[in-house]
């Protein structure tokens, strides 16, 4: 990486922190934590659908040297970027954005944005298996069973009746739960 790194954060909208705090807020602490760490950060945020495309064109810049690395939080925005990114020397820095942040722990990340940017401004890297079922990418757990249900219902839930991600998996629960029983 160059003296200053140069990263492109992306953020899904809709992942755990973001959901729960405001954009500005939010923007804020990133940006502060960032500039006191000398890394030059372009924060964009985007909805899910939107994640997949922006990582794409983050990447064609990288290859192009007008960026160093793509850093993205939560779980479902990690797995997407890492399917955009498998196969390539492309960096990834991860932030504890998402609700349970359950890659981010697995591999000792830390918890605060704060340390979580010293980490990615350190440029330590280590390489992750990307795994891949029926087409999809997945980056430290593949499930089958109840959970995949439940997702799925909790998104429906909370895209369809408006509520917060807490209040659908609640809800959701207890209907997974009557057609698993």
């Amino acid at each position: 990486m160059s003296s200053r790194p140069r990263v492109a954060v992306l953020l899904n909208i809709s992942a755990g922190m973001l959901e729960s705090q405001s954009s500005d807020t939010l923007r804020a602490a990133l940006t502060a934590a960032f500039e006191q760490h000398r890394v030059s950060a372009v924060l964009e945020f985007l909805t899910g659908p939107e994640l997949h495309k922006a990582a794409q064109h983050a990447a064609h810049r990288i290859k192009d040297q007008e960026l160093d690395a793509i850093v993205v939080g939560g779980d479902g925005s990690i797995r997407t970027v890492a399917h955009v990114l498998a196969g390539t020397d492309i960096p990834l820095g991860i932030l504890p954005l998402g609700t349970l942040n359950h890659f981010a722990r697995d591999l000792g990340i830390p918890t605060t944005i704060d340390e979580a940017v010293a980490l990615i401004a350190a440029g330590q890297t280590h390489l992750f298996d990307v795994g891949e079922v029926n087409g999809e990418a997945f980056i430290n757990n593949s499930s089958i069973g109840l959970y995949p249900y439940l997702v799925r219902e909790r998104e429906r839930r909370q895209h369809r009746e408006g509520i917060s991600k807490l209040s659908a998996l609640i809800v959701s629960g207890f209907r997974v739960l009557r057609i698993f029983r």
